[in-house]
């Protein structure tokens, strides 16, 4: 049996921002990490609401939920997660915890977005 572990409320923003189709976001590739691994640690697709907000979802729920496998080619670009982590430093600095053993990424992924 197939698990997502993202959050269902991210995997609907992703999915609203990108209007259903997933070559409309950026691909993160996860390729330098010193955080802990966890089962569901991996690649990411991001997407940005109409006010700049990032809606992340697995690559391997994505490719779960579009029964498919997710081509980072085909998405709009492909970014590294160090990048991605420097471009977005004070946002994940607000919205994720500090510890700095927890990824950032899963845990904008995997649990419910604060209001």
């Amino acid at each position: 049996m197939n698990k997502c572990y993202t959050h269902y409320e991210n995997i609907s923003a992703f999915l609203r921002n990108i209007n259903g189709n997933w070559r409309n976001s950026m691909y993160i590739a996860c390729t330098i990490c010193n955080c802990q691994k966890e089962e569901c640690c991996g690649d990411m697709l991001v997407s940005f609401g109409a006010d700049g907000v990032p809606a992340m979802i697995m690559v391997t729920d994505a490719n779960f939920l579009f029964g498919s496998v997710i081509d980072r080619t085909e998405c709009l670009c492909e970014i590294s997660n160090a990048k991605f982590r420097w471009l977005f430093e004070n946002y994940l600095q607000r919205h994720a915890d500090t510890n700095p053993s927890l990824c950032p990424f899963l845990q904008l992924t995997k649990w419910k977005k604060s209001p």
